[in-house]
């Protein structure tokens, strides 16, 4: 059916996956992801060099691998939780035109433009797909996304929705499921296991004069950890750490009394990450005595290698491995009605404030 004119479009901007999880497709989509700029700030030559002579070489056969341990039947689980969430956006916003546009692998931004094209919006929705800023994520996506419409004659508005942890929604939705889980497992502590970032990249999209979260904020410096410092001039919506205990703070509140720790997955070797890491935390926490261990991914709406694997899986057996009794990692938002009813509503304001009411 072709679209109305003057009509609204949404685009989901995500990550992406591999087209399957052999060793090809694998090398593939990490070849084309860790050469964006953004992900690696190396200059190109530099770039070029590590990835395809050193990274992709030595990472592939091990990433294929963890692959292979969550990939399903229908495919991969954060492109299948994308549609998803694709499909329950276009069911509650039947005018609008909803994409799902993944920055590397398929379906890709291009195509998802090309597709708009065909029929232009007067406005375009961008939705990145990532609770808190970090430039390897919701910057890179917006970057492509703009690249990619500047290629054609007409350009329609675009309007790009502010990070998804900046939602009321967002912290309801999470934070209500986590309240189910705690009630049903019965946890002893509860672990918010974020993405982790290098500290430089943290520190440029900061600034200078950040007291609340990169600038003096790292405990001695050593591993990354955060100590909030009190600054009402903090420019939290550029700190990635304050952004992420920000969200570890107001999903604790619906909890009250449960003790919690906040650490970072996915970290790298080869520079200074923000910590601590997940894996070293889950270690301390079952020699400590904590048998009962409740981790939650708030990075991640959709469930994907990075929760699924690294996570319910790697954790989970490291945790079990050093003494814990139970472990339960709890499923991100995915297509959660009360998740895509709000977004939904917050994709409407966006559109015309005086249609509905802010989220």
């Amino acid at each position: 059916m072709p679209s109305p004119p003057g009509h609204t479009a949404v685009v989901l901007l995500n990550v992406g996956s591999p087209q399957s999880p052999r060793p090809r497709h694998v090398a593939a989509y990490l070849t084309q992801f860790l050469s964006d700029k953004r992900v690696i700030t190396l200059p190109w030559p530099l770039r070029q060099l590590l990835v395809r002579g050193v990274i992709v070489p030595f990472r592939t056969w091990r990433s294929a691998a963890k692959y292979r341990r969550i990939w399903t039947d229908a495919g991969s689980p954060l492109l299948l939780n994308a549609h998803k969430q694709q499909q329950g956006l276009a069911q509650r916003l039947p005018h609008m035109r909803v994409l799902t546009a993944m920055r590397y692998g398929e379906p890709s931004v291009a195509q998802a433009v090309a597709g708009l094209m065909q029929a232009p919006p007067s406005l375009l929705l961008a939705v990145p797909m990532f609770p808190h800023y970090s430039a390897a994520t919701t910057a890179t996506g917006v970057e492509a996304l703009t690249r990619c419409m500047a290629r054609h004659a007409f350009m329609p508005s675009l309007r790009v929705v502010e990070p998804l942890s900046a939602l009321e929604v967002f912290h309801q939705s999470l934070g209500q499921k986590l309240r189910r889980h705690v009630q049903s497992f019965g946890p002893e502590h509860l672990l918010f296991s974020f993405h982790g970032l290098p500290l430089a990249h943290i520190e440029a999209a900061c600034g200078t004069g950040c007291r609340g979260g990169c600038k003096g904020g790292y405990g001695g410096g050593r591993g990354g950890e955060y100590n909030p410092i009190t600054n009402p001039a903090n420019p939290a919506p550029r700190c990635y750490l304050h952004q992420c205990h920000a969200t570890a703070k107001a999903l604790a509140a619906y909890v009250p009394g449960l003790p919690y720790s906040v650490a970072f997955q996915s970290r790298m070797r080869g520079s200074k990450w923000a910590g601590p890491s997940t894996l070293e935390t889950a270690k301390a926490l079952a020699q400590k005595g904590v048998t009962r261990l409740l981790a939650a991914c708030p990075s991640f709406v959709c469930d994907c290698l990075e929760t699924l694997e690294e996570v319910d899986m790697g954790i989970r057996e490291v945790f079990l491995r050093r003494g814990g009794k139970a472990f339960e990692c709890m499923p991100c938002l995915n297509d959660e009605p009360a998740w895509l009813d709000g977004l939904a509503q917050r994709l409407l304001a966006e559109e015309s404030p005086s249609r509905a009411k802010l989220s």
